[in-house]
């Protein structure tokens, strides 16, 4: 070993600053403070969610096979109705969608959710929304088949409230965007792969369990066709054995809707 000869010591300065010492775990390797993970861990789970929304297929027959249409709900309606013209899209492709002051104050709009077969032939469908706070779910419309020219509706044909985030002020000004994926394929397939809780919370789904350092653990789910499997591939981070499927066309249809306050009554 080296040592310092005792007559080559060489005063001390009056101040020293010590050096920072990593922590270490029981394996010997260093720590990770936790605000780093915890931003490493927020930076994975937008990834995940900016590749679901960016999924498509450009070569797909299916491009416009069934489309969402958005309809406004009156106040006697119980049901989607199927004769009523679709809202239109702006020119930049997203939905407007307004809160309307009455008695009560801001009243958030209420509107239809109607998903229409256009092809001649039967189509599985799922609708995905992805929300500002990088949650990805399937509530609305979690799958079914829809024959030739039939409708499907979200939410089973009830009316669709949407409303700014909790926690957010309804004031003049405020506005929050959502987007709804339509999943449209030849063959049956489950949405849950595509599913993520909100980035700002633990799982907020059944079978999301918080792990000991705030991983969303996920139930297992049996993957049985491409687009699931594309799906899964887009929120998790492993690498998974291949398995031979059954290729089957499918394609993507992606809404942005925004809902606002105006900004006068």
């Amino acid at each position: 070993t080296f040592a310092r000869s005792s007559s080559s010591r060489r005063p001390l300065p009056s101040r020293t600053s010590p050096r920072p010492v990593a922590s270490r775990s029981s394996t010997g390797c260093a720590r990770v403070p936790e605000t780093v993970a915890r931003a490493v861990r927020s930076l994975e789970h937008i990834a995940r969610w900016r590749r679901v929304r960016a999924l498509k297929n450009p070569v797909s027959r299916l491009a416009g096979a069934v489309t969402v249409e958005i309809v406004e709900a009156l106040p006697e309606d119980l049901s989607a109705p199927l004769d009523r013209p679709a809202l239109r899209p702006d020119a930049d492709g997203a939905l407007r969608l307004r809160y309307r002051w009455g008695p009560d104050g801001w009243t958030p709009p209420v509107v239809f959710v109607r998903l229409r077969n256009r092809s001649a032939g039967l189509l599985y469908c799922a609708l995905l929304n992805l929300t500002e706070r990088f949650r990805i779910h399937a509530d609305l419309f979690p799958g079914d088949c829809l024959s030739a020219g039939f409708f499907g509706a979200a939410l089973c044909g009830a009316p669709v409230e949407l409303r700014l985030p909790e926690g957010r002020a309804v004031e003049p000004g405020a506005r929050v965007r959502d987007w709804l994926m339509l999943l449209v394929a030849e063959d049956e397939f489950s949405a849950r792969p595509f599913e993520l809780p909100r980035l700002d919370g633990p799982g907020d789904r059944d079978g999301d369990e918080v792990g000991g350092r705030g991983e969303v653990q996920r139930t297992p789910v049996a993957l049985r066709g491409l687009l699931e499997r594309l799906g899964h591939a887009a929120v998790h981070r492993g690498v998974d054995p291949v398995v031979a499927v059954t290729a089957c066309d499918w394609t993507t249809t992606l809404l942005p809707i925004v809902t606002e306050v105006p900004l006068s009554k």
